[in-house]
């Protein structure tokens, strides 16, 4: 136990700072419009698995800083020309800048960006494309991306696709806070080269991202299961 607390501490040491019923479409653009990034990531996450004809085009406005946001909640897309378009239904809208404040990012917002825009292009036609969009779902980590993963694992019939949404699937269970211990541990034998990383350098990366979005500092585990991914890092490394 005590070197399972030692191995948690020295991960989160290493790793910078980082909710579910089906929520409407207004509910989804109107968690945007905030200044609370958690509430954004949140947002974005679930507004890329929505079906919202409009999520990619939002999306790409918020990682190009053209989203803004109105008092009451509103958003709007500022265009090339200067003129702004109602994000929620793309039609041209005659509001004034001076009524509008951008809608900010931080760094976790602009990974949950990156993800949502994967999660998004999993379900190309294009094998290729599929292949990148898993990449990107993969780097991001985020728990909120499962749901879309699992879509798409059930149509996917690349081999090379399917086998980079699985690594993507585990590494979104490893950094989640409410996925069952044995699935986490499951988790630990799928990731292959790791993203390029040690095997057991990422395992504690994992555990540091759970940690954290757990508020817990010092990360001290909740659950055996901590203890039992720990060790088997801490086996990895060796």
């Amino acid at each position: 136990m005590t070197r399972c607390l030692v191995l948690l501490f020295f991960a989160a040491l290493w790793l910078a700072p980082m909710r579910g019923q089906a929520q409407t479409a207004d509910e989804i653009y109107a968690s945007l419009a905030t200044t609370d990034f958690e509430q954004i990531r949140h947002g974005v996450m679930a507004l890329s698995v929505s079906g919202d004809p409009h999520a990619q085009s939002v999306i790409t406005a918020l990682q190009n800083n053209r989203l803004y946001m109105r008092p009451d909640k509103a958003l709007f897309i500022k265009t090339d020309a200067g003129t702004f378009v109602e994000a929620l239904s793309g039609a041209t809208s005659d509001v004034s800048a001076g009524a509008l404040k951008p809608v900010r990012v931080n760094n976790a917002v602009r990974g949950a960006i990156d993800a949502a825009l994967g999660v998004l292009r999993l379900f190309s036609p294009d094998a290729s494309t599929r292949l990148d969009a898993a990449e990107a779902v993969f780097v991001a980590r985020d728990p909120a991306a499962l749901p879309a993963l699992d879509k798409a694992l059930a149509k996917e019939t690349d081999a090379a696709v399917r086998r980079r949404i699985e690594q993507a699937r585990a590494a979104a269970v490893l950094a989640s806070t409410d996925a069952a211990d044995a699935d986490r541990l499951a988790a630990t034998g799928d990731q292959g080269d790791a993203g390029g990383m040690g095997h057991g350098a990422f395992l504690l990366q994992q555990l540091s991202l759970r940690a954290k979005r757990s508020n817990l500092f010092p990360p001290w585990p909740s659950t055996e299961g901590d203890c039992r991914v720990a060790r088997r890092a801490s086996r990895s490394s060796q």
